[in-house]
């Protein structure tokens, strides 16, 4: 009976918030000490011996004291790279019932923020016009900040996460950002809409479709083998089977050539 009081209570507190920190906080199982949640996972992403997911969390802190807006701009750079990967952020009490009992067994946080952050790093400037609008405008109204304050938030990202993040390790985003966006549908190349991108994936595709056809060659050739195998032994079944046959055949034939010479 606790459990389900606190069940009830952790959606009702995430439906009490704004609909992108809701949506923001059921996505993490966060509850409704987002806030808390926020500094805990600064601090995990920090303490990661991977350079980049470690240069992540120093990006999110820098952003959360230098716009002094506590929690909000860090929902705020989680939110934009979730919509840029196809996260739609719906908010809503059923959604965030639904999503209490599922994120924590599909998402890893960390790979989550890593994947977003790297979505606005490579995939900002690749969104057309109206899309950078609509995400702007989404951002705008569900956290109710200012759109040239969210405009100012992606390009502290950008431009920080280059001053942290040499190019080789900037490169690792693309994991974090292909493993996120394959839970909405997408590839790599969605995002960032780049041709090596596109090669990429397309060689992927090819590898997975290789070694799904030499998955069922191999499946079909062990069918085959042990049809085979059951021929063969029926054979040597039915051969043993008429040796024997023909061997009592003429033991009887012996036998009763034996009976006539004794008359």
């Amino acid at each position: 009976m606790t459990s389900a009081t606190s069940a009830e209570s952790a959606i009702l507190g995430i439906a009490s918030l704004n609909p992108i920190t809701a949506a923001i906080a059921a996505l993490y199982s966060a509850g409704k000490s987002i806030n808390d949640f926020i500094n805990v996972h600064i601090d995990n992403l920090k303490q990661s011996e991977n350079h980049t997911i470690a240069s992540t969390g120093r990006v999110l802190e820098s952003a959360k004291f230098g716009f002094g807006l506590g929690y909000i701009s860090s929902v705020a750079i989680i939110a934009i790279g979730q919509l840029i990967l196809g996260n739609n952020l719906i908010s809503t009490a059923a959604s965030v019932a639904g999503t209490l009992g599922s994120a924590a067994a599909l998402s890893n946080p960390i790979a989550m923020t890593c994947g977003a952050v790297g979505a606005i790093c490579y995939g900002w400037a690749a969104l057309t016009k109206q899309e950078r609008e609509a995400i702007l405008h989404r951002i705008n109204v569900g956290l109710e900040i200012g759109i040239e304050l969210i405009k100012s938030i992606i390009n502290f990202v950008i431009t920080k996460s280059k001053e942290l993040i040499d190019s080789k390790h900037l490169a690792e985003f693309k994991i974090f950002i292909g493993e996120q966006a394959q839970k909405f549908g997408k590839k790599l190349s969605d995002v960032t809409k780049l041709s090596e991108d596109k090669l990429s994936d397309l060689f992927d595709w090819s590898k997975k479709v290789t070694l799904e056809i030499s998955n069922k060659t191999s499946e079909l050739g062990s069918q085959v083998a042990i049809k085979t195998n059951e021929v063969g032994e029926e054979i040597n079944r039915n051969i043993s089977s008429g040796i024997s046959r023909l061997s009592n055949g003429a033991s009887e034939v012996v036998q009763t050539i034996k009976h006539k010479i004794n008359k």
